[in-house]
């Protein structure tokens, strides 16, 4: 059959006035009537400009200068402008990345559909507009023909996103261009428009380009993937087979970086509260693609780059099927892609096949903390091939307490990362006063390494050969010994211990302690309390146990009011109703749910952006919420924010210096001197140069620019910091590299987090304790292994469902649906419990009493819910 789509050779640029940006460099593919074809790669790598050639929709000074593009028999590279406009919006639809800067704000809804079907289809404006209602009701918008009549900003993200899709599909194309459709909506409505996508596409028969940084969205819809890479593509094959087997070390390095890919299999699920290893982390950035590299563009950041690299560039090899990647020293291995599915299965999910690899860079053990060795010296570097587990690894046997030898073919380069506490130090080496590798404390990785002041202690554990990890003490040579877990579990140890003590458990002195494999939650009052989680005895500031922030029955109310002169008051919208919860010092409170559930709200509520209509936030033994204007304002150096859009949070016509500096001058925090130098230390702390102070915020990338608004946050010291939402617009190379700076600067400064976000995987990564919210409500809580392992909530359970999974095999074999319709009104929300409406579970109790917040397991596990997944443990 032949192609809908065929590219060939495609090479487009986009001409400045000192420079030219090679944008596209000889990218050639094709995709099949019926077929979706997932682009990915990071920001800058040339997907969305690849869209945007086949549309002919380049920004100024683009030009396609060489290639052809064939869409449906039809050169539409080369056609005349008007020709093309007859092929836009009829022959390939598009769907964009922002609906709310793409739509008219001037517009009706109803109005901006029909537009195009009058254009096009030459239909009168009453046709039109039945047009409008038609395709509305099959993106499945709520009451389309009352939706015509409104304007874009009276809708919500997922409610403009099915307009875009609507506006894509009113001529009914043949092929129908993604871009993003999803980036920064919350999960619910990410599988909402991914579902509708894939159902229309099989429907109409119609072919699909889905361009997306997020691995797990192509996953679960996408039948083949290309990845791209500084305008080239650099492997590309079925979803099952690459996603099994990558082949490009770039490839292997995304899927590396995902926060799922993180987690620690433990028996009963995966293990969160960190943990997992840490995120790897891409060295360096994309190429300049105005003076691109020779060779092979990605051999400056690549682990395993040789000489041959950086001289010669690699051409598609050919894999087998459709399988082909861009490499001389290719990672994974040579597998018959023929063979039978389940040989595939047993490739992706290597811990049942024989040679024992390990699937995510976690181990399966029998109810023990895993316990991680590098065998190798560092100076003998050999490539990786277990798809990113970077060298040789050993498990112990949880009868015997031997280690088994995992012999991948190759191991990784130094990059690689280092084994600290219970997790896998990235690339890039810890910083000053944060600790030394094992290579700089001069021991071999087999032979017990010391780790330096100020490291992180991982799960409490002893890991290698009995490392110790100590928080500002110093590193004796105790004798061999034994970490024991709050579950009873004794995991073996040899090596230097803190302070001469024991290996492994650490003392009190060194702010070191075993730690619960679930953590400790209490209830305080109906709502519930949260004193402690998984890894809390990761403080670094105060005696252990201290809790830095105590929220108890916070309420906050908007009045809605009506009447453009003579305001009425017309009802409330319950944003925020009696929330309890405790953070202790240094660890992390993850809160979780949809847009629109209150999880902002609580953030600026804390940091008094908003006044709570009822309830107390104390913080540092005063009461916030209490407080007057003047005495608020000074304590607002306590907690600073990190705002989900950085570069909309700072003034565009300030320099960052001045920038970082204004926090300092309206506390009167020091002069301009040592303000000055304050700016230079903290911009070093975030992984960018002194010189950045010079430059405005739209110099900087979305990367550069959220290290940006974590510095900002950090200039007065604050012994908390609101993270709201700080990676959910990010690809997934900056994301790992946001997260991983986030973890060095706590354990460094002894930061308490609130992490807000609506992606619970990188919640579990982050979070000792996970919060979730649902209409203002929070509904479950507790330590962030159990919560996400063994949710009692439906909802909880349905938004883990919802999450996509970079697994194929996984995600297109989930029986759950996760939380299906829409979020009620919190202007009226129901009675009872606010999830009743919407919860498969719900029978009259229900709507009648709402459920307390009540205790399910020992360890302070917290839901509120009639008819719980699970019921209560006995013992509580």
């Amino acid at each position: 059959m032949a192609p809908l789509l065929d590219i060939q050779d495609l090479r487009t640029e986009i001409r400045l006035r000192r420079a030219t940006v090679h944008a596209i460099d000889g990218v050639s593919l094709s995709v099949a009537p019926g077929e979706c074809l997932g682009i990915v790669g990071e920001s800058g790598s040339g997907k969305t400009m690849t869209a945007l050639s086949i549309m002919r929709l380049l920004p100024g000074g683009g030009e396609v200068v060489n290639g052809r593009i064939f869409v449906d028999g039809t050169d539409v590279a080369s056609l005349s402008e008007e020709r093309m406009e007859d092929v836009r919006g009829n022959l390939i639809g598009m769907i964009f990345q922002d609906p709310l800067t793409s739509l008219n704000p001037t517009m009706t809804i109803g109005d901006q559909i029909a537009e195009s079907v009058r254009l096009h289809r030459g239909a009168s404006k009453a046709a039109a507009l039945e047009r409008a209602v038609e395709v509305l009701g099959l993106v499945g918008m709520p009451r389309p023909a009352e939706r015509v009549s409104q304007y874009p900003h009276q809708l919500s993200g997922g409610m403009r996103q099915r307009v875009m899709i609507a506006m894509a599909l009113a001529n009914e194309p043949k092929l129908l261009i993604a871009d993003e459709p999803t980036t920064a909506l919350d999960v619910t409505i990410q599988k909402q428009i991914l579902e509708l996508i894939d159902s229309l596409r099989r429907r109409l028969g119609m072919s699909v380009i889905l361009v997306t940084h997020d691995l797990g969205v192509i996953a679960g819809t996408a039948d083949r993937v290309a990845v791209m890479y500084a305008g080239r593509i650099v492997e590309t094959g079925t979803t099952e087979a690459l996603f099994a087997n990558p082949r490009h070390p770039y490839t292997e390095a995304l899927f590396e970086a995902l926060p799922e890919r993180a987690a620690v299999v433990v028996e009963g699920g995966l293990a969160g509260g960190r943990a997992g290893r840490r995120l790897y982390n891409i060295p360096g950035q994309p190429p300049d693609l105005t003076a691109p590299p020779h060779g092979c563009k990605f051999a400056p950041r690549c682990r395993y780059v040789r000489e041959e690299c950086r001289q010669t560039e690699p051409s598609l090899t050919d894999a087998g099927g459709s399988h082909a990647y861009r490499c001389f020293f290719p990672v994974g291995r040579d597998v018959d892609l023929g063979a039978p599915a389940h040989d595939l299965e047993a490739l992706q999910n290597p811990v049942d096949s024989q040679d024992g690899s390990l699937e995510n860079q976690g181990e399966i053990l029998q109810g023990q903390k895993p316990q991680v060795q590098r065998l190798e010296d560092q100076s003998q570097k050999k490539r990786g091939s277990d798809g990113g587990l970077g060298g040789y690894f050993r498990r112990l046997s949880p009868s015997s307490g031997r280690s088994a030898e995992i012999s991948p073919e190759t191991s990784a380069s130094p990059e690689a990362g280092e084994v600290v506490g219970d997790r896998v130090a990235g690339p890039q080496s810890l910083r000053d006063g944060a600790g030394t590798s094992a290579g700089d404390a001069g021991t071999s990785a087999g032979s017990g390494t010391a780790v330096g002041s100020g490291t992180a202690v991982g799960s409490g554990t002893a890991v290698g050969s009995g490392s110790a990890v100590g928080s500002g003490t110093e590193v004796g040579s105790g004798t061999a010994g034994s970490a024991e877990t709050d579950e009873g579990h004794r995991l073996a140890g040899s090596g230097s211990g803190t302070d001469g003590g024991p290996g492994g458990g650490g003392t009190p002195e060194g702010e070191v302690a075993a730690v619960s494999g679930v953590g400790a939650v209490t209830a305080s009052g109906a709502a519930g309390a949260v004193v402690a989680g998984d890894g809390a005895a990761r403080q670094r500031a105060g005696s252990p146990g201290d809790t830095v922030l105590v929220v108890s029955h916070l309420v906050k109310n908007f009045t809605v009011t009506a009447g453009a002169v003579l305001q009425r008051r017309v009802g409330e919208v319950s944003a925020v109703a009696d929330v309890s919860f405790e953070i202790p010092t240094g660890s992390t409170f993850g809160m979780v749910g949809e847009s629109g559930c209150g999880k902002t709200t609580v953030g600026r509520l804390i940091v008094g952006l908003e006044k709570p209509s009822a309830g107390s936030i104390v913080l540092g033994g005063r009461d916030l919420a209490s407080l007057p204007w003047r005495e608020r304002r000074r304590q607002a150096r306590l907690v600073q924010m990190m705002f989900q859009d950085s570069y909309a949070s700072m003034d565009p016509r300030m320099r960052v210096g001045t920038i970082l500096r204004e926090p300092m001058i309206i506390q009167r925090d020091g002069n301009r001197s040592s303000q000055t130098k304050r700016v230079s230390a903290m911009l070093e702390e975030v992984g960018l140069p002194a010189a950045a102070a010079e430059r405005y915020p739209h110099e900087f990338s979305g990367g550069q620019r959220q290290r940006l608004g974590l510095a900002r946050a950090l200039m007065l010291r604050p012994s908390m910091i609101v993270a709201d939402e700080p990676v959910s617009a990010l690809d997934v190379s900056i994301q790992a590299q946001i997260l991983n700076l986030m973890l060095d600067l706590q354990r460094e400064h002894g930061l308490t987090y609130l992490f807000i976000s609506h992606d619970l995987s990188v919640v579990r990564y982050m979070a000792d304790v996970i919060g979730v919210m649902y209409l203002g409500k929070l509904v479950e809580v507790g330590p962030a292994g159990s919560v996400y392992s063994s949710p009692v909530h439906p909802y909880t359970r349905g938004l883990i469902d919802t999450v996509p999974v970079a697994d194929p095999v996984l995600e297109r074999a989930k029986e759950n649906q996760g939380v299906r319709g829409e979020l009620p009104s919190a202007v009226a929300p129901p009675s009872g419990c606010r999830f009743r409406t919407r919860c498969p579970r719900a029978q009259d109790l229900c709507a009648a009493e709402e459920p307390p917040l009540r205790p399910f397991t020992a360890d302070g596990h917290l839901a509120a819910c009639h008819f719980p997944l699970y019921e209560p443990d006995p013992s509580v």
